[in-house]
């Protein structure tokens, strides 16, 4: 009755299985798993096995999950699924902070915590124990870097100790078992599987018990499925006492066996006894049936076997005929395989179905029923070479390559050619096999390119220019007929002749020759040459390139050009008298721009004398500045006795003003300096992310007393190869005057990469605004647009003269545009150098 029970449970779960199975498409997870036994544990043969793996495959086997596990280390694990590219991850101990990099199932599948074990010599029962002692921890474990692990308990007591960071648990037991280290930390479960396998001692200090879960990579699609089933199926488990669950506990010793009633050994003995005596009636019959039925089993397997592979063999011939047909009914011609005896008569091997195509339905029918047929086609004339060829077979085997006409209609020849082998067999005779070809529009190009060629010889013979086509040595190739006219050249004597020869009757190339610039240059070069008996000539070279632009020979153009020069003689002379002219006017033209040039000169040296003095004076103004601030700044501070509240103010009218002062100085150096060209660039790396932040805090205080609020806009990380300082006082000049001249709204700051090698800064305010007349003033020094602005807002008038000059020093460019009432907004364009 029990067995019927079980045998009907087991096929309705069978039925359900395979009606899951077609009603759903299995669904792939990509786990990951590491080795930390018994909880995940690789086998030398490959296997996945431990609690965590187990219990997924039985919720994957009920879901209809196909598991493609993927091994690493822990720290490898966590990074896979943070990157997204495995969906679980087992064995994550749950905490706040993961909480925020992983998704988690909500049923925690157990409860581990961490322990203490040494050395044997070693007496290790607190946390205090620890001071000065070598710790072995496995990486990135949650016991380790945890809220509440090792690393939080020894800063939070203040011990002093030294930690030693290891993949795994097993290294953790092996530098204990071989004193490496004094005390080694592991999860529980661990330390209960192989605590008696290494020479360790285990210690009474336990901390941080924490649920052991699913990790899932965040906010994926398909998490809210995966922990719904899992959960489900978790909980199911759990509850029932006899489930997969707990057996596997019960595997790994980390559930109790449950002890069997009294009397159930000495029923389960006499069943055994019972079954033992039923064994002993039927056994010899039954291994009389089990050894045929094997005999039968091994016989019908190999049957099948024999049965298979001839079918396998059946199907790969078939597609190789199939393949064989495709290739011969689909290449562009018509594959041909014909014995030929000692009468002449040929049998065909194989027969193409597109002789149709090629010779219509009267010839391939008649050929179709007699092979010999088609060579009656064959055009007489080329009948007898085709003869001729055959004939020549029988003194000597070679390839077949010939070209005939066939009248495939009364009024239709066309070419073909046949491409093969010829080949001798075993009996004596010869087997012809190969490719027909339909060649008859190869053969109209090859008609057309001799008219075209007829055509341009014509052409080429018809100019009264002399034109020789040369090779890159300079050799002659070929010569028109007026070569033979000007310089006598005869095609039959001279046409191994170079070109020197018959031009400058030479018999080496002239160093000044325009083919020899023509070489070097690879344009066309050009030359005016007069002979011997009064004729000019006019020599130009045109390179001829191949497809690769390498030389390959070149066209040499003589044209006499006699009456031309003299039209130029003519010229001259008028040209003379003018020139003199010009000479004189251009004289007095120098004179002037000689005292010009003068001028200029001695203003330059003005300029740059008034830069070094600017420079000299600002660094002596500075010294008693600096002493005047500091020492105001003492008076301030009370060092030197208390201050009333009206000198408290005077003095920081006087600091206030010291140091405003002190900002002009250094902007008059820092323009002296460019414009002297004394500024010397310094080279490091840095972010321009963190470059703008901290200009934006410096300002922010400054902003918000004026309820402006300043956004940002870098939508990438961008590393910079450049002078820090001098990008920063860019950056601080921009977005201070951007604060100064803006009363009300906001002020962005965007920064991107653009072109590929460029850096772009762009400052936007809804300030005061200028006038578009205004604007070509904006950047002069000591200037402010309105001269009533000099009273509400401070300023030197140098702060965006020194910000463009500091621009242009970087190679770079600004932009503004601006609308009264409205705001402005400046681009800057800087080289972006992201390495050295």
């Amino acid at each position: 009755m029990i067995f019927k029970k079980y045998f009907s449970a087991l096929i309705f779960l069978l039925i359900h299985s395979m009606f899951l199975f077609s009603s759903q498409a299995e669904k792939t997870i990509k786990v990951g798993v590491y080795d930390n036994y018994p909880k995940v544990i690789l086998t030398e043969a490959g296997e996945i096995k431990g609690i965590f793996p187990e219990i997924l495959e039985i919720i994957a086997h009920k879901q209809n999950w196909k598991l493609d596990f993927v091994t690493g280390s822990w720290s490898e694990g966590l990074q896979r699924l943070k990157n997204g590219e495995i969906d679980i991850m087992v064995d994550v101990a749950l905490s706040e902070k993961r909480r925020k990099i992983y998704d988690f199932n909500n049923i925690s599948v157990l409860l581990s915590w961490g322990r203490i074990y040494t050395t044997p010599d070693e007496e290790i029962n607190s946390i205090i124990a620890l001071e000065g002692k070598t710790i072995a921890v496995m990486k990135n474990s949650i016991l380790t870097n945890g809220e509440d692990g090792i690393y939080s308990l020894i800063k939070k007591y203040e011990v002093d100790c030294e930690f030693q960071e290891v993949k795994d648990y097993y290294q953790v037991f092996e530098l204990l078992d071989k004193k490496k280290v004094d005390a080694g930390i592991v999860n529980r479960q661990f330390g209960a599987a192989f605590e008696d396998k290494y020479i360790v001692k285990k210690s009474d200090f336990l901390f941080y018990p924490t649920p052991l879960r699913y990790a899932f990579s965040k906010d994926a699609d398909h998490n809210d499925y995966l922990i719904e089933k899992i959960d489900d199926n978790l909980d199911k488990m759990k509850k029932n006492m006899n489930s997969e669950y707990y057996q596997i506990l019960t595997n790994y010793n980390l559930y109790p066996k449950k002890k069997l009633p009294p009397l159930i050994i000495p029923m389960i003995l006499g069943l055994f006894g019972l079954i033992i005596i039923l064994l002993i009636l039927y056994k010899g019959l039954k291994w009389q049936i089990k050894k045929q039925t094997q005999m039968l089993k091994t016989t019908n397997l190999e049957l099948r076997k024999e049965i298979e592979n001839h079918r396998q063999t059946y199907k790969k011939l078939k597609q190789s005929r199939e393949n064989y047909r495709n290739f011969v009914e689909n290449i562009p011609g018509i594959v041909f395989m014909y014995d030929q005896d000692e009468s002449g008569n040929r049998t065909p091997i194989i027969h193409s179905q597109r002789y149709k195509t090629f010779f219509g339905e009267k010839i391939a029918e008649e050929i179709k029923k007699d092979y010999n047929k088609f060579f009656e086609y064959i055009v007489p004339e080329d009948r007898k070479r085709l003869q001729q060829f055959s004939n020549d077979i029988s003194n000597y085997i070679k390839n077949l390559d010939i070209e005939y006409r066939i009248r495939i209609a009364e009024d239709k020849i066309n070419w073909f050619r046949s491409i093969g082998k010829v080949k001798k067999l075993a009996n004596g005779k010869y087997r012809w096999q190969g490719v027909l070809l339909d060649v008859e529009a190869k053969k109209k190009a090859e008609e057309a390119l001799e008219l075209a060629a007829f055509q341009w010889q014509t052409t080429f013979d018809s100019s009264h220019d002399v034109i020789f086509l040369l090779d890159k040595d300079q050799k002659v190739l070929q010569a028109n007929k007026a070569s033979k006219e000007i310089f006598g050249f005869d095609s039959e004597e001279d046409s191994k002749k170079y070109c020197y020869e018959i031009i400058h009757n030479s018999h080496e190339p002239i160093p000044d020759c325009p083919f020899t610039r023509m070489k070097k240059s690879g344009k066309r070069e050009t030359k005016e040459l007069e002979l011997e008996n009064g004729v000019w000539l006019l020599i130009t070279i045109d390179p001829i390139l191949d497809e690769n632009e390498n030389l390959v020979g070149a066209v040499h153009n003589v044209r006499e050009i006699t009456e031309r020069k003299k039209a130029e003689q003519k010229l001259h002379l008028y040209r003379t008298d003018l020139e003199k002219l010009v000479r004189q006017r251009t004289k007095d033209l120098e004179q002037k721009t000689s005292e010009l040039e003068k001028a200029n000169r001695e203003l330059l040296e003005a300029d740059k004398l008034k830069s070094i003095f600017l420079a000299s004076m600002s660094h002596e103004l500075r010294t008693p500045l600096n002493s005047i601030i500091g020492f105001t700044g003492i008076l301030l501070m009370g060092m030197v006795g208390d201050l009333s509240e009206e000198q408290r103010k005077q003095l920081e009218i006087v600091k206030k003003s010291a140091n405003h002062l002190l900002e002009l100085i250094n902007d008059l150096l820092d323009i002296s300096k460019i414009e002297s060209g004394r500024v010397q660039l310094s080279q490091e790396f840095f972010s321009i992310n963190d470059l703008i932040q901290n200009v934006i805090e410096s300002l922010q205080h400054t902003a918000a007393e004026k309820g402006i609020k300043i956004k940002q806009d870098l939508p990438q990380k961008i590393e910079q190869y450049s002078d820090q300082r001098r990008t920063k006082q860019i950056i601080i000049n921009l977005l201070s005057n951007a604060v100064k001249f803006t009363e009300e709204g906001y002020i962005s700051i965007t920064a991107k990469k653009v072109d590929g090698h460029k850096l772009e800064i762009i400052f936007e305010d809804t300030g005061i605004g200028i006038e578009t007349k205004d604007l070509n003033k904006l950047f002069e020094p000591f200037q402010q647009i309105d001269s009533s602005l000099t009273k509400k807002y401070d300023g030197s008038g140098l702060g965006l003269h020194l910000t463009k000059k500091i621009v242009e020093l970087f190679k770079g460019s600004i932009e503004v545009k601006s609308k009264p009432g409205i705001g402005t907004k400046f681009k800057v364009l800087l080289p972006l150098y992201e390495g050295k």
